[in-house]
């Protein structure tokens, strides 16, 4: 047997094993340490990259690789003897979603509004921040609240999006927020009236600051306004608005509301003038809701719009008007007052037609004069004289100088007609009677009435122009027809009756021899007219003669002489006397 030995030595193979990593990396993941143990000597990657750094060590930058593509790392070793070994795993570099977020400003003011910030995947991604202020909405957007955040702090806002391969994509954006100024101001009440004083308003921040300009409010310039009810619109609320932008951009506006009220219109009315103790209205139509009071310069307080007044003197009215936001309106009225004249026009008047007379009691001097009548009479006299002439209603007017005050009076003028003209009448013979009746012409005005100095005279009536007069005396009876119309003088008119003695003849005898052949009343004689009228004793006419003249001789009107006989006769005179008897005719 042949044999031979030969002494084979085994030596072991290095020791390499990568230790586990993922199967999937993200671009931007940090770099991976691998380790495939100490004997490893080389570490590559099927795409070629040598990422041994050293001895069972590797780095894995998963930037350094093309993403979507699958990735085999290998490690080996070979040792002294020649013996190797080697490992692998695989992976795969994914890619992240690039992502962004808007809108976030670098600086922001404490007062500002919440922001929205969106982010770029719609719907999807979570916000966060290193401090409060940041509220994330869950629908890949986010509020942020300058006014919740911290003042004066880096704020680091982050966007935060997984993609479907769990990749994380993140974006952030930094932010401050400053203190916004505080604001306030001093001093608006809620309200005023339109006729208040001017209001200085002062700026918390003054002489910082300012005012916005307004009808009502100036700016001043210095952290202060003034503002003036009377340039604002009435009845209406006012804004008044402070403002300050500090140098970092923030500011604030603080506003105040103030209500301006109208002041109510009084209205006192027109000065004027007035007689004392006469009555004026002052003030005008009240306004529904204003309340008025008046006060006078005498002390006196009226309440009412408008009011009667009756002022004694001078005297001057102030109203107040105060309406329901108690403003106040004012005005004054003057009423100055004028002595009343006394007018005097005197007593009423009687006078006789004709006469001349003057009218006018006390007149004062100073006061403008004027007299008028119901028979259009005027004169500016303060006594004219006139010439009576029918009855009349006469009135004087005094005025002062000014027109203002008048008082007038009136008196009555009764004018009397004169008795003009007076006629006692005619007159009277009388023949055998003491009785008789006057004839006097009637009065064409006033009353009448007769007189006698005959005494044992009766006369009735006294004032009739046709009395009967009874008791006269033989011879001549003066008789005085006295017509009166006062004032107007007495006239008189004088008549006479004449009584003869009643001798009447009883018989007379025509027988030519010239004695007593007629029948004659020789009483009569003085009679213009006698009428005669003969009767036999059966109360025949047989001799009649309205016109007698003292010359029957016995014949009958048919001229037939009458016998020797007594006859019955009546014979007539002056205004309706008469006689009658028996005569006898005897031859």
């Amino acid at each position: 047997i042949d044999s031979s030995s030969q002494v084979i030595t085994i030596h072991a193979i290095p020791n390499v094993q990568l230790a586990p990593i993922d199967s999937i990396y993200c671009i931007n993941q940090a770099v991976v340490n691998l380790s495939a143990g100490p004997d490893c000597d080389t570490m590559t990657t099927s795409t070629g990259q040598f990422i041994h750094v050293s001895p069972g060590i590797g780095l894995f930058d998963p930037s350094q690789f093309a993403f979507n593509t699958p990735i085999t790392i290998y490690a080996s070793a070979t040792n002294a003897f020649g013996c190797t070994a080697t490992d692998s795993l695989q992976t795969i570099v994914r890619d992240t979603t690039p992502v962004t977020f808007g809108v976030l400003d670098t600086a922001y003011c404490s007062n500002d509004p919440i922001v929205t910030l969106t982010g770029s995947i719609v719907g999807a991604g979570t916000f966060s921040a290193n401090a409060a202020g940041l509220t994330d909405n869950g629908n890949g957007t986010a509020s942020f609240d300058p006014t919740a955040a911290p003042t004066g702090q880096a704020i680091e806002v982050v966007y935060t999006y997984t993609n479907a391969s769990t990749c994380v994509s993140t974006i952030s954006s930094p932010t401050i927020v400053h203190q916004a100024p505080q604001l306030s101001f001093a001093t608006l009440d809620s309200s005023y009236c339109a006729s208040d004083g001017p209001i200085l308003l002062t700026g918390n921040l003054a002489p910082m600051g300012s005012f916005v300009p307004t009808p009502w409010l100036a700016d001043n310039g210095n952290g202060t306004a003034t503002a003036t009810p009377a340039n604002a619109a009435p009845n209406s609320p006012q804004t008044v608005q402070y403002f300050y932008l500090d140098g970092l951009g923030c500011s604030d506006t603080i506003s105040q509301t103030a209500f301006v009220s109208e002041n109510p219109i009084a209205d006192a009315g027109l000065d004027s003038s007035l007689c004392a103790g006469t009555s004026i209205d002052i003030g005008a139509n009240s306004i529904p809701g204003v309340n008025y009071s008046w006060t006078t310069s005498t002390g006196a307080t009226l309440s009412g719009n408008p009011v009667s007044v009756t002022p004694s003197q001078n005297t001057s009215y102030y109203l107040q008007a105060t309406n329901a936001a108690q403003c106040l309106g004012f005005d004054t009225v003057s009423i100055f007052t004028v002595a009343n004249p006394m007018a005097d026009a005197g007593p009423d008047l009687d006078a006789c037609f004709g006469d001349s007379i003057t009218l006018g009691g006390i007149i004062p001097a100073g006061f403008m004069v004027q007299w008028s009548g119901t028979d259009g009479f005027q004169s500016n006299l303060a006594h004219p004289s006139l010439i009576a002439a029918q009855g009349e209603i006469y009135s004087v007017t005094l005025s002062d100088s000014a027109g203002i005050c008048s008082n007038q009076d009136s008196l009555s003028l009764t004018v009397a007609m004169p008795a003009n003209p007076v006629d006692a009448g005619p007159d009277q013979n009388l023949f055998g009677t003491t009785e008789a009746n006057m004839n006097a012409v009637s009065l064409v005005a006033g009353t009448g009435s007769w007189s006698t100095t005959s005494t044992g005279v009766t006369i009735s009536p006294n004032s009739s122009p046709q009395a009967a007069v009874s008791g006269l005396s033989v011879g001549a009876n003066v008789f005085v027809w006295t017509a009166e119309n006062a004032p107007c003088p007495s006239v008189q008119d004088t008549v006479v009756i004449h009584v003869e003695s009643s001798s009447y003849p009883t018989g007379f005898s025509p027988n030519g021899d010239g004695v007593n052949d007629y029948l004659t009343f020789s009483s009569l004689a003085t009679y213009p007219k006698i009428k005669l009228q003969i009767f036999n004793r059966w109360g025949e006419v047989l001799y009649a003669d309205d016109d007698y003249q003292n010359d029957w001789n016995g014949l009958t009107s048919a001229g037939k002489e009458l016998s020797d006989d007594t006859y019955y006769y009546i014979v007539e005179w002056g205004e309706g006397q008469s006689h009658s008897d028996f005569v006898v005719l005897k031859r």
